[in-house]
C-alpha cells in the first residue's frame, strides 16, 4: 500500500508445478500447510494456497511487519530452500561433467577425423 509500512506477501517458488512435458530439476514441494500455520501464528494474518505455476501462498490481509522477519519466518519452516541449494550444486556439477564429456568428444571426433577414421579412409590415402 503506498505510503504505509503494512504490505501484503505472496510466496512463490519457480518450478514447484512445472509440468512434467520437459525435463527439468526436480525438487520437492514445499509443506505449505506447515508455512500456513507458521506465518499465521507469526504475523496473525490468514494466509491462503496461491494458484498459478509458482505461486504458493499469499497473505489475506496487509502485514505490518518487518520484511525481513517475514522472511525468516519463511525460511525457518521451508525446508525445500535449503535442499533448493543442494539442488542446484548438482545442477552445476552435471553440467560441468557435459562440458566435460563434449570437449573430450569433439577432441575425439577431430583425431579421428584427422586420421581419417571418421569417414571410412586410410590415412595414407588422405591429402592434407
Amino acid at each position: 500500500k503506498e505510503d504505509s509500512d503494512r504490505f501484503k506477501y505472496r510466496y512463490e517458488m519457480v518450478g514447484h508445478a512445472w509440468a512434467p512435458t520437459i525435463q527439468r530439476p526436480n525438487h520437492e514441494k514445499p509443506y505449505i500447510e506447515k508455512l500456513q500455520v507458521a506465518l499465521k501464528e507469526a504475523t496473525g494474518v490468514q494466509w491462503e494456497k496461491a494458484d498459478g505455476l509458482t505461486g504458493l501462498i499469499y497473505s489475506t490481509k496487509e502485514i505490518d511487519m518487518d520484511p525481513d522477519e517475514v522472511v525468516r519466518v519463511i525460511h525457518e519452516n521451508d525446508t525445500t530452500l535449503r535442499n533448493l541449494k543442494k539442488l542446484a550444486q548438482k545442477v552445476s556439477q552435471n553440467f560441468d561433467k557435459q562440458a566435460q564429456f563434449k570437449k573430450a568428444k569433439a577432441r575425439e571426433d577431430k583425431e579421428d577425423l584427422l586420421s581419417g577414421d571418421k569417414l571410412g579412409r586410410k590415412k595414407k590415402n588422405l591429402r592434407y
